[in-house]
């Protein structure tokens, strides 16, 4: 068999994804000669790959997996050199392993995901993608497509959840007071207004514009949010004006001042600010308060008990494999070519989905009471 060529060359898309997924952790050049035996390394195996605590890893997914990404990725002879086909194997092997532990722990704690969350976190990872055709292309560039996307955040889901399930009662009382009397400024509370804004950028006529536009909201003809979704040049136009809270040091000085000053349900007269003219809604005056201990311990625990979780994660894989039976036959079968290919003792990474975290979105402003007047008129700048 001839050796493989140590010149950098170009990877398909699909060699690609298995790269920037950490499935293939190599370098594009210097690989070791192979055996001269002539033997394929890109053809499927026929027998078992590996076995966790007595049972196979599927093989028919192995060869799926190996095939999807084969035929993406072979070079002009129809084939993929032997290096890149041996890691690409090994690195399927590993990857069905940690499936195999990660169930395995999950079936001995009874821990499962149920398929509507499989959905949630699916049509979440859908929506992250800039258009729908974007993602349809992402799923057929990906080796089993939709399969292996569920595949993976169902594996996530279970892991976290082992993590999590560890990590359950592990914070004592003692340090979440420390926590608590470390963080001071955590738990204040500077006065907020809640309130929505209807926007106006600088133009000749922006002013015009936005003192028409609150005389019509004042007068009832139109409500603040349509108001807002039809006319307003913010960011938050298509909620409505979106109800968030503020604070002194968020905002321009004069905008602050007009609004706490107003009583909820009342508008603020059309200010200037660095964007251009705005009026604003207010919904809420929330006073400045400082967080006793006991109403914010139970957040507390939660928060330390996410970061407990969060690095239990990190090393729950190799915990996992430490406990279980693990027979990597395919290893043992090309111990002597991966051994050149593989530093020893180099854990291999392993892929698993990323998927966006969410956020809460500001909150839509429904239409809601009429606005007031406020009392005092302070004449803005035209």
């Amino acid at each position: 068999m001839e050796a493989t060529s140590s010149r950098p060359r170009s990877r398909p898309p699909a060699l690609r994804w298995w790269l920037a997924a950490g499935l293939l952790p190599i370098a594009l050049g210097g690989f070791a000669a192979l055996s001269a035996s002539g033997e394929r390394m890109d053809l499927p195996e026929e027998e078992e790959v590996a076995f966790v605590n007595d049972k196979p890893v599927s093989l028919e997914r192995f060869n799926r997996l190996l095939a999807f990404t084969a035929a993406r990725v072979t070079t002009a002879d129809g084939r993929i050199p032997d290096a890149d086909a041996l890691l690409l194997k090994n690195a399927i092997v590993e990857k069905l392993i940690d499936e195999a532990v990660t169930d395995a722990a999950a079936k001995e704690q009874g821990l499962e995901v149920e398929e509507k969350e499989i959905d949630a976190a699916y049509e979440a990872f859908a929506q992250s993608f800039p258009t729908s055709e974007a993602f349809k292309q992402y799923l057929e560039r990906t080796p089993d497509g939709s399969t292996a996307i569920r595949g993976d955040i169902r594996q996530r889901l279970l892991r976290e959840r082992l993590a999590k399930q560890d990590a359950a009662g592990t914070v004592s009382y003692d340090e979440v007071k420390r926590y608590y009397e470390s963080h001071p400024g955590a738990f204040h509370q500077p006065q907020r207004v809640s309130a929505s804004e209807v926007l106006v950028l600088h133009a000749d006529d922006a002013y015009a514009r936005a003192k028409e536009l609150r005389e019509k909201v004042l007068q009832g003809s139109i409500a603040f949010a349509d108001a807002a979704r039809k006319f307003s040049e913010g960011p938050t136009r298509d909620l409505g004006g979106a109800r968030v809270d503020l604070t002194e040091a968020t905002l321009e000085a004069h905008v602050w001042k007009a609004l706490v000053e107003l009583e909820p349900g009342q508008l603020t007269e059309v200010l200037e600010t660095k964007e251009g003219y705005s009026f604003l809604l207010v919904h809420e005056v929330l006073p400045e308060l400082d967080l006793k201990f006991e109403e914010v311990q139970p957040e507390i625990q939660a928060r330390l008990e996410r970061l407990y979780a969060d690095a239990r994660l990190q090393g729950l894989l190799p915990e996992l494999r430490s406990k279980a039976f693990i027979k990597n036959l395919f290893a043992e079968r090309y111990a002597d070519l991966l051994k050149d290919l593989l530093k020893p003792g180099t854990a291999s990474e392993h892929a698993s989905f990323s998927l966006p975290s969410t956020s809460s979105a500001p909150e839509p402003v429904p239409a809601g009471p009429e606005a007031t007047a406020t009392s005092q008129q302070s004449r803005p700048r035209p």
